[in-house]
């Protein structure tokens, strides 16, 4: 069971990154303030999934010994999903920078995808298997996102 715990912080971790890159909707709107450079962009954009990563490693902290499928879900529903969500929604609201609207919206209508399958299906990220987050992990992290994009 501490495999769910560990699976589920892993996940939390390269969702932090995917959520950074999603938005909740499916419109390409990039921004309510001015777009920033890459630079300052992925700066801003990396402290805010460390910032969410933080709490999703103290939900998994707060669990003692070997958490049971439900806790581990618990966790996912009530603290990696909005964690998640809120940093997919502050990384698009930071401004995507000019040029890079394609790649950045498709980092974060991916992420958003897969944090919206696991809303679904919280167990998708407790059970081992497939990582919902791999790919926008990936495209995340190709583009200077790491600490979104780890896990």
């Amino acid at each position: 069971m501490r495999r769910y715990a560990l699976g589920l912080l892993a996940l939390g971790l390269a969702a932090g990154l995917v959520a950074a890159g999603c938005g909740g909707s499916d419109d390409n709107s990039t921004s309510t303030e001015a777009a920033l450079t890459k630079a300052a962009f992925v700066q801003k954009g990396n402290a805010i999934c460390k910032a969410g990563n933080q709490k999703i490693n103290q939900a998994f902290n707060q669990i003692q010994g070997s958490p049971t499928q439900a806790q581990a879900e618990q966790v996912v529903t009530t603290t990696v999903i909005p964690s998640i969500q809120g940093q997919i929604d502050d990384i698009r609201n930071l401004g995507i920078p000019s040029g890079d609207e394609t790649q950045v919206n498709k980092i974060l209508n991916d992420a958003q995808s897969a944090l919206d399958q696991v809303k679904k299906d919280p167990s998708l990220i407790t059970q081992n298997g497939a990582d919902p987050f791999a790919q926008a992990n990936k495209e995340a992290s190709a583009y200077g996102l790491t600490v979104c994009g780890s896990g």
